[in-house]
């Protein structure tokens, strides 16, 4: 049964239609793949937690920038092509203030250096 197109088009005016044949290439190759929607919606919500998890570390076991004491930005590096920087780094770490600009990368991750912060703000090792 063929869809009515204008009341598809009305439905979803809100979308852009390059994000809906987007949407049919995306859905192609789950398909090829084997995985589903429900799938993607799993893999979505799991990204979600952890990010989620990460932010409320990072929030609750801020991390000071050594030079002038403002929070810096952490955040991942070498995990994509736009973020390669040509050595084994895993976590760049940058200062928020515009005029300090302090930057340090580590071959840790995320998790193990907000673990690191919460060790040493228990007084662990």
């Amino acid at each position: 049964m063929p869809i009515d197109i204008k009341e598809f088009e009305k439905k979803f005016e809100w979308y852009p239609f390059g994000r809906i044949q987007d949407f049919l290439v995306f859905a192609g190759q789950l398909q090829r793949h084997g995985y589903t929607l429900e799938d993607v919606k799993e893999y979505v919500e799991t990204k979600i937690s952890e990010q989620e998890i990460l932010r409320k570390k990072y929030i609750l076991y801020k991390i000071d920038c050594p030079k002038c004491g403002d929070p810096l930005w952490l955040l991942p590096v070498n995990d994509k092509p736009s973020t390669q920087t040509g050595d084994d780094s895993k976590t760049v770490m940058m200062c928020k203030n515009p005029d300090c600009l302090y930057t340090e990368f580590s071959t840790k991750d995320i998790n193990e250096l907000v673990y690191e912060m919460i060790m040493k703000q228990k007084g662990g090792n």
